[in-house]
């Protein structure tokens, strides 16, 4: 992951790693049951100041940084994690992200989300596939990764329990390979990617 003075500047957002002074514009996007519903219970409902220091100062603490906000009109609107996986899974990184309801279906989390995943194939040589989990009833995560060229690897029957349902599971993965197909011809998202030391 880069350093914790990188950051991108795209087209509808700017994508940089997590700080503390993001807290209150955090708390306040993440204090959204629509938003809750799609996220794991890890994610507190109502989400207070106190949650969003709390995550914070874990996501400032990590070198190198795993969760990047998504920065609109100079406040953070959302965040973007990718963090890498261990042991025989160690050359694959799990994918999250989420984005404050005001911004919905104005191209940002995709954008956010393409740069994250452009910065995880070309920082990380070893990185071979990145992977996401969302709920059946999250159209709009399974509509962002198929944009992306994720492919949907299965469904996992009553996987989650979430909001007090039995909720299936979709799972989506995008491999190097496939990565480099469109990533090389310019012609996605993920063509952008976070650089170090300045601005794309």
């Amino acid at each position: 992951m880069p350093s914790k003075g990188n950051h991108v500047s795209l087209n509808r957002c700017e994508v940089r790693p997590a700080r503390l002074e993001d807290a209150p514009a955090i708390a306040a996007a993440l204090n959204d049951r629509s938003i809750w519903r799609n996220v794991r219970d890890r994610v507190p409902n109502p989400y207070t100041l106190s949650d969003a220091m709390q995550f914070l100062e874990f996501a400032c603490s990590q070198d190198p940084p795993c969760h990047f906000a998504v920065v609109v009109d100079g406040q953070a609107a959302g965040m973007v994690g990718l963090e890498p996986q261990r042991d025989v899974y160690c050359r694959s990184a799990e994918l999250g992200f989420w984005l404050g309801r005001q911004h919905w279906r104005r191209g940002i989390a995709s954008e956010a989300v393409a740069a994250v995943v452009c910065h995880g194939f070309t920082a990380h040589p070893h990185l071979h596939r990145i992977y996401a989990h969302c709920f059946a009833w999250n159209q709009g995560s399974q509509a962002l990764l198929r944009k992306l060229g994720f492919v949907q690897d299965g469904r996992l029957r009553q996987a989650a329990f979430k909001d007090g349902q039995l909720v299936d599971e979709l799972a989506f993965s995008l491999l190097r390979p496939e990565w480099e197909a469109w990533a090389g011809a310019g012609v996605a998202p993920g063509s952008t990617g976070i650089t170090t030391g300045g601005r794309a």
